[in-house]
């Protein structure tokens, strides 16, 4: 219960509905992927704070790091996929 109360005054972050829009076609994915693709960032223009920012958009549209791993862009990449619906 607190926690809806508290989402009424969270902000909705500017990246949200192109990962949202670009996870409706995909059920797994990587961070450097939405890096990459969705929001066209130079790989070497990445920093961290972007990586954690996209972890935890991932986090709240309920997807969850695996073991696996896949490469992209010459990297090996942690896969995230979407948790079952209940």
């Amino acid at each position: 219960m607190t926690e809806n109360r508290y989402k009424q005054y969270q902000l909705e972050h500017p990246w949200l509905g192109l990962i949202e829009q670009y996870l409706s076609i995909a059920n797994e994915t990587s961070v450097g992927e939405i890096l990459f693709e969705v929001l066209k960032m130079d790989f070497d223009k990445a920093t961290r704070s972007d990586q954690m920012q996209v972890a935890g958009i991932l986090k709240s549209l309920d997807f969850h790091k695996t073991v696996r791993r896949k490469t992209y862009a010459g990297q090996r990449q942690t896969l995230w996929e979407k948790l079952p619906a209940n």
